[in-house]
C-alpha cells in the first residue's frame, strides 16, 4: 500500500477511507507540503481550504480554551499552531477571513520569540 501512495500512510489512510472526517492536522507526520498547498488554497479562496482551516481553528480554539473567536486575541496559542498559521497568512488574516464581522484587538501582541525564529526557519 504505501508504495501507492509514495510512502505516505497519512494519503493511504486518506484516500482509502474518504468516509472519515479525517483531521491531518493530528496526524505525526502531515502530507508533504500540505500546509504550503492548504494556505496556497485558503489565500485564493477555495472554498475546501476555507473549510479544512475552519476546522482546525475550531480544533485549536478548543485546544485552548477559547469559546468565540474574540478571545484568540487574549490567548496565546500552541508554538506549532502560529507555524501553521503562518502558511495560511497569520492568526489575523486567518480571523479576518473566517470571522469578517468580527472585531479583533491584537494591539501589542507579538509571537513569543522562539515561534518567530522557528516561522523563519521554515
Amino acid at each position: 500500500m504505501l508504495t501507492l501512495y509514495a510512502g505516505s500512510p497519512s494519503l493511504g489512510i486518506l484516500v482509502e477511507y474518504p468516509e472519515i472526517a479525517w483531521k491531518p492536522w493530528k496526524f505525526r507526520n502531515t502530507l508533504k507540503h500540505w500546509w504550503r498547498d492548504l494556505g496556497s488554497a485558503f489565500k485564493a479562496g477555495d472554498p475546501v481550504a476555507y473549510c479544512i482551516t475552519q476546522l482546525y481553528i475550531d480544533d485549536e480554539a478548543e485546544a485552548a480554551s477559547i469559546l468565540k473567536p474574540e478571545d484568540w486575541s487574549l490567548h496565546r496559542a500552541r508554538p506549532n499552531t502560529y507555524i501553521h498559521l503562518q502558511w495560511l497568512g497569520g492568526l489575523v488574516h486567518v480571523l479576518r477571513s473566517l470571522y469578517p464581522n468580527t472585531e479583533f484587538n491584537f494591539t501589542g501582541q507579538q509571537l513569543p520569540r522562539s515561534c518567530t525564529q522557528l516561522v523563519i526557519q521554515q
